[in-house]
């Protein structure tokens, strides 16, 4: 299974990453809600998104709707 996770804080996509990454998933990382849609048309084949909602250039909302 491969997750998006999508935050602007380098320490919370760090900790998920090891967590999920040790029960044996695929982790693709994204710093912003724009970064996040760029990587989401570049990897169709993403099982799960998490989207912190607060951060920079774009909300995570925002780039959900998107």
């Amino acid at each position: 299974m491969k997750i998006l996770i999508v935050d602007d804080e380098a320490e919370i996509r760090t900790v998920l990453r090891l967590i999920l990454e040790g029960k044996g998933y695929e982790i693709i990382e994204a710093t912003d809600g724009i970064s996040a849609i760029a990587t989401l048309k570049e990897h169709r084949d993403l099982d799960l998104c998490i989207m912190d909602v607060m951060m920079p250039k774009m909300l995570g909302t925002e780039a959900t709707e998107k």
